[in-house]
């Protein structure tokens, strides 16, 4: 026997299947969405096609850089340039602000360079035009324009009163546009599906494919109640409203607080209580520890003494390796923690900021969305910080070596000393790979909580709005 809530369902969806205006949303989202994808795709070719150009040519120019002393080397050095994640198609993330590339020299420490967005000129307002964005800010709207009449429109034109009037009831009838709006989110779940499947498929092989697929499932799932959050706000507003007007209206007020003003407010009010310290600051930081070797005389005689005690000598000039090599070393050594001390506090800011926007997602699930959309393509600070770890204990293993060479081989040259091609084939490529989702999923446990938390939150106000429409059609 075929349940009312089933007949309710099915003359939804047929009525929006015979709706011109339903099925024009339809198309211009698909087309939109299509001119998105392809401009995102070419822009994430473009950054693939230069990553890997320029990686080339860092190892050829390395490679050919003729005899030369090994510190020298050292300050001429490498770069380590992150991995273009396959997801960065659907959603960039940081991934156009946070840089694309870090230069391994010998006594520093450097950020990232090469940003996408600092290039982009007057076209970096766009930048965020991607499938994601359209996902976040575009495709609720086009669920409120879909689902704003489900009772209103019942209500004002008369019908509402007749289905209660024949004894069905409000549960059948809220289970039957529940199953509509299910039908109306799974429409515009299946482009999201086809961009991040095939995505991975094209860009993503070998063993990290696994990872990706755990992350486009949970992404699924993510988008899938953000949908659902705004379709249960959109019955429940529905059902308290007394026209299809008064439901637009306060829909589309919604719609502008939740996905334009309560971010904007919760990213403001974050750098607002956590200042971020200016850049010439961490630069200074950053230089107090590149000097702080040579300031340092006790570290510096203790080195010394260190040395001399290993070989069982007096003087320097005794020693069987190169002074010099050794002291380069030790003052890497000396600066390491110091520099990771800077990009600690840095980190730290982040995270408190972070705290922030954590306990004010609840006001949005835009804000939870958008940190999980980003953690799960890979492209967040989270994944940047993980790929600028990789490079600087890269760095040290490049300058490292470098050094030990001098140290070893360098004996009785002084400063003359010079290596070849022979040494430079003995540096290892960078070959950075994004870290696995478990490994990081404690970062993101607060926004599906937030997430979570909302969408039944919804529910509860769908439920309860569309269960006490008797007294509204009492009243009226």
């Amino acid at each position: 026997m075929i349940m009312i809530s089933e007949i309710i369902s099915s003359k939804e969806q047929t009525i929006m299947g015979r709706n011109r205006f339903t099925t024009i949303i339809y198309l211009v989202t698909l087309v939109i969405m299509l001119v998105a994808i392809f401009l995102s795709w070419q822009r994430t070719d473009t950054l693939e096609r230069e990553r890997a150009s320029a990686a080339t040519n860092d190892h050829e120019v390395w490679i050919n850089q003729g005899e030369r002393n090994p510190h020298s080397a050292a300050h001429f050095s490498r770069y380590a340039f992150k991995p273009i994640p396959a997801m960065s198609t659907f959603e960039p993330g940081a991934i156009d602000y946070s840089g694309l590339a870090v230069w391994m020299e010998a006594h520093r420490r450097n950020p990232a360079v090469f940003r996408y967005a600092e290039g982009a000129g007057d076209l970096s307002n766009y930048v965020s035009l991607t499938p994601a964005w359209i996902m976040q800010v575009i495709l609720p709207l086009v669920i409120i324009l879909l689902l704003f009449s489900s009772y209103a429109g019942e209500r004002e034109d008369g019908t509402l009163k007749q289905l209660l009037s024949h004894g069905i009831s409000l549960k059948s009838i809220f289970q039957g546009k529940l199953s509509a709006a299910f039908y109306v989110v799974l429409k515009l779940l299946i482009p999201l599906s086809f961009i991040i499947i095939v995505a991975t498929i094209f860009f993503q092989a070998g063993s990290a494919q696994v990872d990706q697929l755990l992350r486009l499932t949970i992404l699924l799932s993510v988008y899938a109640l953000y949908f659902m959050i705004f379709a249960f706000i959109a019955i429940g507003v529905s059902a308290k409203s007394t026209s299809r007007r008064s439901a637009a209206i306060t829909l589309f007020t919604i719609w502008f607080v939740l996905i334009v003003v309560a971010p904007r407010f919760a990213n403001d009010a974050a750098t607002f209580v956590v200042p971020q310290p200016k850049g010439f600051e961490v630069e200074r930081s950053l230089s107090q520890a590149r000097a702080a070797y040579s300031k340092d005389d006790n570290y510096q005689e203790i080195s010394r003494q260190e040395i001399l005690d290993k070989y069982g000598v007096s003087s320097i000039n005794d020693l069987p390796i190169n002074y010099r090599g050794y002291i380069l070393q030790r003052s890497e050594e000396h600066a390491d923690p110091l520099y990771d001390e800077v990009y600690d506090d840095l980190k730290e800011v982040y995270e408190r900021q972070e705290i922030i926007l954590e306990g004010l997602s609840f006001l949005s699930p835009t804000t939870a969305l958008k940190k999980l959309s980003a953690g799960l393509a890979g492209t967040d600070r989270i994944h940047h910080e993980a790929f600028s770890w990789e490079a600087e204990l890269h760095r040290r293993s490049i300058i490292k070596q470098m050094n030990d060479d001098l140290m070893l081989n360098g004996v009785d040259t002084g400063n003359t000393y010079t290596a070849g091609v022979e040494l430079w084939n003995q540096i290892t490529e960078y070959r950075g790979e994004a870290p696995r989702f478990l490994s990081l999923i404690s970062y993101y446990i607060s926004m599906f909580a937030a997430l979570i938390t909302l969408t039944i939150l919804a529910f509860l106000f769908a439920r309860r709005t569309t269960l006490s429409i008797d007294d509204l059609e009492a009243i009226s």
